[in-house]
């Protein structure tokens, strides 16, 4: 993404999109300092989401400097390259998953936080235990002793508070979780790939947590249509969680590249090999550069 000032308090977005298989520049302008996110779709988190620690602090590449000119800096010379952290984000049934699954065929590690998530409130956990005091009486517990997810996205698809009472409990052990398989990946692997899926990474604040955002969209139909036939919900159900979202269009300006997922998915894998390949292009150039 190349910021453009424009003046007058606008500024202009460049950034990469490609339309499976099709790669096009695209402009955007938007008032610097709007907010681009819903205030009520964000969670209190506390201390638990700060700053990701860097993986070497005497070689430390960024490819937020991607945006303004295609190469990672600050290496200096003779420094191997380290990990990179690329994070693929998107609404609802935007197809997240599906890329992911796109990089980790590339050679990429993946890390899914939908996935650490569900790990967050498995059964005897004290998180779901925190879960459950706090929703006493709303039914959200199965007859297995399970989380009931279904009716716990019911309630928070209509009640605020309590999306933000739950973020509340489980996002420090979601963080916790992540942290600890980030680590074991950089202990095995010190200059992998990890691409991680993180649903909420621009809601959270988190992109610049990453060396790279890339940004699954598609048409709110297709999100609707592939809520249900996944989740297995109503059509109400899925616009009702698709209602509390940020909007795909207004994350727009936060990627380094978007994948616009309107086709099959041997499309996808095309489009996601050409920004694996643009990345590791760029790690090449920052170390040779």
């Amino acid at each position: 993404v190349l910021p453009v000032v424009q003046g007058s308090g606008l500024q202009s977005w460049r950034f990469t999109a490609i339309t499976i298989g099709e790669q096009r520049t695209r402009t955007r302008t938007t008032l610097i300092g709007e907010s681009r996110f819903r205030p009520d779709s964000i969670g209190n988190l506390g201390p638990a989401w700060g700053p990701l620690p860097r993986t070497n602090q005497n070689c430390h590449f960024s490819l937020r400097s991607n945006r303004h000119g295609d190469t990672f800096s600050e290496q200096p010379p003779g420094c191997t390259r380290k990990m990179i952290k690329i994070a693929v984000t998107g609404g609802a049934g935007s197809g997240k998953s599906t890329a992911c699954e796109c990089f980790r065929q590339l050679g990429a590690h993946v890390i899914d936080l939908d996935a650490l998530a569900r790990e967050a409130v498995r059964s005897g956990s004290p998180t779901l235990k925190a879960v459950i005091e706090h929703f006493t009486g709303e039914g959200i517990v199965a007859s297995d002793g399970t989380l009931d997810r279904r009716k716990l996205r019911r309630i928070i698809t209509r009640d605020a508070e309590a999306r933000k009472n739950l973020e509340t409990l489980i996002h420090p052990e979601i963080f916790r979780l992540f942290q600890k398989k980030l680590a074991a990946i950089e202990a095995r692997f010190p200059d992998a790939f990890v691409v991680v899926e993180v649903p909420l990474l621009i809601e959270l604040g988190l992109q610049d947590q990453f060396d790279v955002v890339v940004l699954i969209d598609t048409r709110p139909g297709l999100q609707k249509s592939r809520l249900v036939e996944r989740n297995g919900c109503s059509s109400e159900e899925a616009q009702a969680l698709l209602d509390i979202q940020m909007p795909l269009e207004e994350k727009r300006p936060y990627a380094d590249y978007i994948v616009e997922n309107l086709g099959p998915i041997d499309q996808m894998k095309s489009a996601i090999g050409k920004i694996y390949k643009k990345i590791q292009q760029s790690c090449q150039k920052g170390l040779t550069a």
